[in-house]
């Protein structure tokens, strides 16, 4: 499909305009940044503040025109060029007990969010990457800063490709919304869209039937398919089996079923 390319790219000033008076969901605290490191960075210094400072951590969202070190799974780089896409990070203070949902919740959240501009497009690559006909356009990161039983502090990060130019892509198997779509959202739509379903998950979550029976249905994966999974140095290859009621991978592995918590599906 031919690219659709837009010279806008809105200023913080520009954008808070074109964000105001968004609708259930939206942050109470929003920082948009014409330019930082990378928002997840950004997040943990105000939170590592705050908590220094023994205040409470509010909930806050912290938006990035431009990243110069976007932070990616296993220590990777999210390719962030100015204006060309979502890059966010959402703080959240969460129950203890909810932590292990939150990769499932967060990327159907992005899918949801996705399905306004390109209708049932969108599958989830386990445990959290967003694909659309196997070229990822988006992804998600969370990490604790603090569990102090019974609630935590998380940095959500999550960004979606929107104008990445094809040419410029770190790997062939990436696109973006321009990529995808004739007439794609401008960047403020994309965001506002985006920010609104991922506060409507985090602040109304489904309960977890509901949840997995939504993340089943939204796998790339096929069951029986052979899938190859890296845990830091080690890989380890077995028949797809599911997904179990935690959310972990069920992999068949020499006749065994083995259940990983974390990981990355890389073949």
């Amino acid at each position: 499909m031919a690219e659709r390319r837009e010279s806008f790219h809105p200023t913080p000033d520009e954008l808070r305009r074109l964000l105001a008076g968004s609708g259930p969901g939206w942050p109470a605290n929003l920082l948009v940044a014409s330019t930082l490191d990378s928002t997840s960075r950004m997040a943990r210094r105000l939170v590592s503040r705050l908590l220094e400072d023994d205040e409470s951590v509010p909930s806050f969202v912290v938006v990035g025109l431009h990243q110069s070190g976007g932070k990616g799974r296993e220590g990777r780089t999210w390719w962030s060029p100015p204006g060309a896409g979502l890059y966010a990070t959402w703080v959240a203070t969460v129950p203890i007990a909810d932590l292990s949902w939150l990769p499932l919740r967060v990327p159907l959240a992005l899918c949801e969010a996705l399905d306004r501009f390109i209708p049932g497009r969108c599958r989830i690559k386990w445990p959290n990457d967003v694909l659309v006909e196997g070229r990822k356009i988006g992804g998600v990161l969370i990490e604790a800063v603090r569990r102090a039983s019974p609630e935590a502090e998380v940095l959500i990060g999550f960004g979606v490709n929107r104008s990445h130019p094809t040419e410029e892509m770190p790997s062939l198997r990436a696109t973006s919304l321009c990529g995808e779509m004739v007439n794609p959202p401008t960047l403020a739509e994309l965001i506002r869209v985006t920010l609104e379903r991922v506060g409507a998950v985090l602040s109304a979550p489904s309960s977890p039937a509901d949840l997995l029976a939504a993340f089943r249905a939204r796998l790339i994966h096929q069951v029986g398919e052979t899938l190859q999974v890296r845990m830091g140095d080690e890989r380890i290859e077995g028949r797809f089996l599911g997904v179990d009621d935690s959310g972990f991978l069920r992999l068949e592995v020499s006749g065994e079923e083995k259940r990983i918590a974390a990981g990355e599906v890389v073949q």
